[in-house]
């Protein structure tokens, strides 16, 4: 299967390719409109693997939460690329995907969190178990003050933090002593792993469904 994730809710616009036999990932920051920049990523990577659109199988995104814009972008650039090649969408958590790239053999839970700005963050916290990533809260995404966040019981945390230098001063002194992870964004190459296990599992997304994910209303003047 030749699955094409992309990742544009943070500063780092990524996208990937995953074949059978190779993984093929390109980056680039960027404080501006990230739109513009994914077909000729998609474009690039599909070059490096000497395939072309016609050749994808599938096409994943990071759904949020993030940057309403950048979220926005990922999601209707994977739906034109569904429509047009009238292959499987899919659509993966940003924070799951953050947590994904964290784990090492001695990770046994990653708590995730991303700057929502105005004095908020994104957050949830996983278990692990190998390659296997399940929610352990209440609610899978949440959204609180910096100094709000908690965690449950357990040992082997490891916390991803991204865009952390807005608020990790203010995190709670037990989350600030934690082992920190050295991924701080999530990134196309995880949503596409992430995308990868959700199709073996047979949990499948339709265009209805495979939708951006929002815990509130766009910050005024984002441009991310």
């Amino acid at each position: 299967m030749n699955l094409i994730a992309i990742e544009t809710s943070t500063s780092c616009c990524s996208a990937a390719l995953i074949t059978e036999t190779q993984e093929v990932e390109v980056k680039v920051i960027s404080t501006k409109s990230q739109a513009s920049l994914l077909a000729q990523m998609t474009d690039d990577i599909l070059a490096q693997a000497n395939l072309s659109k016609h050749d994808i199988d599938c096409v994943a995104f990071g759904s949020g939460p993030g940057s309403f814009n950048g979220v926005r972008a990922a999601a209707s650039f994977a739906h034109a690329v569904s429509i047009a090649n009238k292959v499987p969408i899919m659509a993966i958590s940003t924070l799951k995907a953050l947590a994904f790239g964290s784990i090492s053999p001695t990770t046994k839970h990653v708590l995730s969190i991303i700057d929502a700005r105005q004095n908020e963050v994104y957050f949830s916290a996983y278990s692990v178990e190998g390659s296997n990533i399940s929610s352990i809260l209440q609610k899978e995404h949440n959204l609180a003050k910096p100094e709000e966040i908690f965690i449950p019981k357990g040992t082997g945390w490891v916390v991803a933090i991204c865009n952390g230098d807005n608020f990790e001063s203010k995190l709670p002194p037990q989350i600030r002593n934690m082992t920190h992870s050295t991924v701080t964004e999530p990134t196309a190459l995880s949503i596409g792993k992430l995308a990868q296990i959700t199709r073996k599992e047979n949990i499948h997304h339709t265009l209805s469904n495979a939708m951006p994910l929002y815990l509130r209303h766009p910050v005024k003047n984002e441009t991310g």
